[in-house]
């Protein structure tokens, strides 16, 4: 499985790819930092975390399954029309909040 990392404010952390590593050790996990990037590990990527450059890359995402949006309100974004008919699951999550021991 292929992760790909691309989020539009921050870049995400070393415990943060670490963590997703851990899930299964066949998990790649790659960070676009750049539209060449996305588009080169948006073609072998089965998940994308972030929105940054999805425009870009979905066009040659074959085997793009599902996409977590860091974006509120996905169903306003110009590209949104682009997953109609297209067998990826679209989900978002805006913010997280964790507190530490609960």
């Amino acid at each position: 499985m292929h992760i790909l990392l691309m989020y539009s404010t921050h870049s995400p952390s070393q415990e943060h790819i670490s963590r997703l590593q851990g899930i299964d050790p066949s998990i790649q996990v790659s960070v676009a930092d750049s539209v060449e990037n996305a588009i080169k590990h948006g073609r072998t990527a089965d998940i994308i975390f972030g929105h940054r450059y999805l425009a870009q890359c979905l066009p040659y995402g074959a085997k793009i399954r599902w996409v977590q949006s860091t974006a509120g309100g996905v169903d306003r974004l110009p590209l949104f029309a682009g997953f109609l008919g297209l067998a990826i699951l679209l989900s978002v999550l805006a913010a997280t909040w964790y507190r530490e021991g609960r």
